[in-house]
């Protein structure tokens, strides 16, 4: 049965029946509802705390979760199998990101199981399936043991994937440290956690730029696999390479095709004033062996006046190149991750931007707010602006006032765009065979059009 897992501010992940909407069970993780015995103080909002805040900052829990978080971070979903017990497992991952400092990773394999197709979900009861089983909560307890673990900072989601070992391969969650906090050396680290029960397998230390404008390095952004197998038929499906981006504009490349040699290495350095805080793409190129790398540039406030680019680099093994770069106009800045399109031997980049609209309250105040939401095309080859993919005649595609929130792109070649506008309405458009606006007050109903299935690992 389809699902659709939401973590949320108030310290739940919710699991909802992707069909009908109905939720199945909610899961608050041992970190959220309070301190581990022995330790110290936590320094992370609790259960308690978010209930506190509800009570004494009426009217109401939701103006208390405004400006609150504990689970922020997006899950991860992959079919991992488990050595030790000799079976494929459906794994789910989430960090915290705003939230905290740990990393859950679930068996969702049964969730769904016992539903007759009626809209009534059946009674779900513990031991019985149907619920998830927690595999691991890990994550920064002070006072507590597992020093290892001290490096987390505010965790991005995971990388769940199958790295080459003596017995075949060995599925492992990759985590980067992500967002720092001063005075300690967190979010400067990359972790390789076993799967399913939460060891570190190995960490490497982020090196960092003595000239970067935000002084301590992180890496807030999931990790980027390659496979060999994209590339060339037949050449397995273990991942080999993983890539991370972090703050000071470095891109780092863990060789993993080595079971007993791991290497981990700064393969590019962009500038210090080039923050990385979009995810990595990695991708074949037609006709090429080697693994590509789209790279989006900028969007951190704490860079004032940071330029934003895009680039592609082109990883030889030996050294990465960089094939092209194209900067932004001023005053623009990412929206979330590129969408990579190719057709035979054309290659083209979709990106979304946004800027920030300032104005003058008084003497000694400025109001921000959303700008203009964009699309933009590029070519993939050189990496011009190319029209024909979002209109006929423009590279570019404006949506007015607002700001974008997501692009997902179907197997039939549409893009789907969420597109927030002042002030407040929600815009829905589909590049490709039509396009629609939903009006204000629509939204009363959310439909997930599923048009693909993963396949099963067996």
């Amino acid at each position: 049965r389809t699902m659709v897992y939401l973590p949320t501010s108030g310290g739940l992940l919710h699991a909802f029946a992707g069909d009908t909407g109905e939720e199945a069970f909610a899961y608050i993780p041992d970190d959220v509802l309070g301190p581990a015995p022995g330790e110290a103080a936590p320094g992370r909002l609790l259960l308690r705390d978010l209930a506190k805040a509800g009570i004494r900052e009426a009217p109401g829990f939701r103006a208390a979760l405004a400006a609150r978080f504990s689970l922020a971070g997006s899950p991860v979903v992959q079919d991992v199998f488990d050595r030790s017990a000799g079976r494929w497992r459906t794994a789910l991952g989430f960090g915290r990101f705003a939230g905290g400092r740990f990393v859950t990773v679930l068996d969702v394999s049964s969730v769904g199981d016992g539903w007759d197709g009626s809209r009534r979900l059946p009674r779900l009861r513990p031991g019985a399936p149907g619920l998830p089983e927690v595999l691991f909560n890990v994550g920064r307890r002070p006072g507590l043991s597992r020093p290892e673990l001290a490096g987390l900072g505010e965790t991005p989601e995971p990388l769940l994937a199958e790295v080459p070992d003596a017995g075949g391969g060995q599925w492992l969650a990759f985590l980067p440290a992500g967002a720092s906090h001063p005075g300690d050396d967190s979010g400067e680290w990359l972790y390789a956690l076993f799967l399913p029960e939460g060891r570190v397998r190995a960490r490497f230390r982020l090196s960092g730029d003595p000239s970067a404008v935000i002084a301590k390095n992180g890496a807030i952004v999931p990790a980027a696999p390659w496979q060999p197998g994209w590339a060339a038929s037949g050449s397995g499906d273990l991942t080999t390479r993983i890539y991370l981006g972090d703050l000071h504009g470095q891109i780092h490349r863990l060789d993993t095709s080595t079971a007993a040699a791991w290497d981990f290495r700064t393969v590019h350095r962009l500038g210090g004033n080039h923050p990385i805080a979009t995810p990595l793409v990695v991708f074949p190129f037609p006709g090429r062996s080697e693994p590509h790398l789209l790279v989006v540039t900028g969007g951190d406030r704490r860079v004032p006046g940071g330029a934003s680019d895009l680039l592609l680099l082109r990883d030889r093994g030996t050294g990465v190149e960089e094939v092209w770069r194209q900067r932004l106009p001023a005053g623009e800045s990412p929206q979330g991750k590129p969408v990579v399109l190719t057709d035979g031997d054309v290659v083209e980049v979709v990106l979304a931007t946004g800027s920030v609209r300032q104005e003058t309250v008084s003497c000694d105040a400025v109001r921000t707010s959303d700008g203009v939401a964009r699309l933009r095309a590029f070519n993939g080859f050189t990496g011009e602006p190319a029209t024909g993919v979002l209109s006929p005649s423009s590279a570019v595609l404006s949506f007015g006032s607002g700001r974008i929130h997501g692009i997902s792109l179907s197997s039939t070649g549409n893009m789907a765009v969420s597109v927030t506008q002042d002030p407040g309405s929600v815009l829905d458009a589909v590049i490709g065979d039509f396009k629609f606006k939903v009006r204000d007050g629509a939204l009363e109903e959310i439909m997930l059009f599923v048009e693909g299935f993963r396949r099963s690992p067996l």
